[in-house]
């Protein structure tokens, strides 16, 4: 039968460390609490003898009552407490031997000293048998008294020592029943084996996961029985096991049904070759968990349908935009169409990186303002050593919104600067740079290097659709601050939040 192990909160080595600091420290203790003086009881016919004791222990504060026999002195010890109890063995009706019978049958824990005279050693042996702490000779000199004040010191500390001690073994048993309640009421189940897997206890709970009973568990001796033999540790190697481990173990309860049970193996320090398996149910869990992932790759594959879907919807309007355009000859109006194809482009790249991406929420921007700037530059049919592309891109993702924005900006800036910087079918740069400039604020920079625009331009009251375009898209969509740099050729500057 395997005995319950559990390591209380109070060990026996701490109780006997309280109970000795106790004990040395009693009447230091006694003193510097300015408790109050110790009461004897000394039951002894003799009245010339009891006023001696008197006399001699009050120089020690002691305080002394005198009984002058049995009977009065059990009635005295019943109706006042005292620290002490002397009692000399011969007496009247009572003697010594039955008072110290009778005391030490209450459950009261006062000492009893014994006062017995030369050559009745017996006598004081069969009063220690009966419950007596100490016992004390009289001589014919009266020494004894100057005995008495060691005497009682050690009668209250042993008295000392004696309550100290069942009150931690009251604390250790209370401490016990609760880690007893406490690991009977859990749903984990807890082992403690050696390092052969060899049980050394077993909770009474084992069946809320393994559904055999204590006993089945306890008849299979080894937790590699219990465990089906699936064990993902070699325990005869115990010097792996010297760091706690936590392992999943997949086992099958008494009636065949899975489980994935988390394992945390412990080496404690109880005694050598020690191991304590705390098992948790985690099936529930596990199931959760692969629902959930389940559900989100069924979201991911279904957003992935999404973008893909409204790329090619834009695909479809660009390919019905550059139809409709054929049947007009006007070429304002075929600019007008070619413009809008261009950007509805640059919406439709997002959605094309994101489909592709892993990420489906963000986009990697520097790939995708590459990308968008060679396109509207191959479109234009413009020869690649005539107008250079520059860029200089930081590499951080943004949202969707924020690159849709970002790409119309840019596809407006850059078809500017293709139609009218560079007249007369002239040589020149386009640049475009990007940084974060700290954790939120990004800052885009669009411009090339050429002719410039009018000395009389003005961002904020330009009528064209481009600027109008730029504008409400910079300021009212990023809520950005756009800037006009006319240093060298055109420079656009847009500075913004990264939500």
């Amino acid at each position: 039968m395997l005995r319950p192990f559990i390591k209380p909160v109070i060990t026996v080595k701490r109780c006997w460390i309280l109970i000795t600091q106790s004990s040395d420290d009693y009447f230091t203790n006694r003193q510097s609490e300015n408790r109050k003086p110790i009461r004897l009881l000394y039951i002894e016919d003799d009245a010339g003898m009891a006023r001696l004791m008197q006399k001699r222990l009050q120089r020690e504060s002691i305080e002394v009552d005198t009984a002058p026999d049995g009977r009065k002195g059990m009635s005295m010890y019943d109706s006042a407490p005292y620290d002490v109890v002397a009692v000399d063995q011969s007496l009247p009706g009572m003697d010594g031997l039955s008072v110290i019978e009778r005391l030490t049958k209450s459950d009261n824990l006062t000492p009893v000293v014994m006062i017995t005279g030369r050559g009745n050693e017996r006598v004081a042996v069969e009063a220690l048998k009966l419950g007596a702490c100490d016992y004390i000779i009289k001589d014919v000199e009266n020494g004894y008294l100057d005995l008495m004040p060691t005497v009682i010191e050690q009668a209250l500390r042993k008295k000392q020592m004696i309550q100290d001690k069942q009150n931690a073994e009251r604390a250790l048993a209370e401490s016990e029943e609760l880690h007893r309640l406490t690991l009977n009421n859990i749903s984990d189940a807890i082992f403690v084996t050696d390092d052969s897997g060899d049980f050394k206890y077993v909770c009474s709970n084992v069946h809320v996961i393994f559904g055999y009973t204590f006993e089945e568990v306890e008849a299979m001796k080894n937790i590699e029985v219990l465990m089906g033999g699936n064990i993902p540790i070699d325990l005869k190697k115990p010097e792996t096991l010297t760091e706690p481990n936590s392992i999943e173990w997949r086992i099958k309860d008494k009636r065949g049904i899975d489980h994935v049970v988390l394992v945390n193996i412990k080496r404690v320090a109880i005694k050598k070759g020690t191991l304590l398996y705390t098992c948790h149910d985690i099936t529930d869990r596990k199931r959760m968990e692969e629902n959930l992932k389940n559900s989100l790759k069924e979201k991911e594959t279904l957003i992935q349908e999404i973008h893909h879907r409204v790329k090619n919807n834009m695909q479809v309007i660009i390919a019905l935009l550059s139809l409709q355009s054929e049947s007009f000859e006007d070429p304002k109006v075929v600019n007008i169409f070619n413009d809008t194809e261009r950007r509805i482009r640059s919406m439709a790249l997002v959605h094309e990186k994101l489909y592709r991406s892993q990420d489906l929420y963000n986009i990697e921007i520097k790939d995708y303002i590459e990308e968008l700037a060679r396109s509207l530059i191959k479109s234009y049919n413009i020869a690649h050593d005539r107008v250079i592309l520059e860029t200089d891109i930081e590499i951080f993702p943004v949202s969707i919104n924020t690159a849709t924005t970002c790409g119309l900006i840019i596809n407006e800036l850059i078809t500017n600067s293709l139609q009218h910087a560079f007249p007369s079918g002239g040589n020149g740069v386009i640049f475009i740079k990007m940084s974060s400039t700290d954790q939120e604020t990004v800052e885009l920079r669009v411009g090339d290097n050429g002719a410039g625009l009018p000395a009389d331009f003005d961002i904020g009251s330009s009528e064209s659709f481009g600027m109008f375009i730029i504008r409400t898209l910079a300021e009212g969509q990023l809520q950005g601050k756009l800037e006009l740099n006319r240093d060298m050729g055109t420079e656009f500057i847009i500075r913004f939040k990264n939500q």
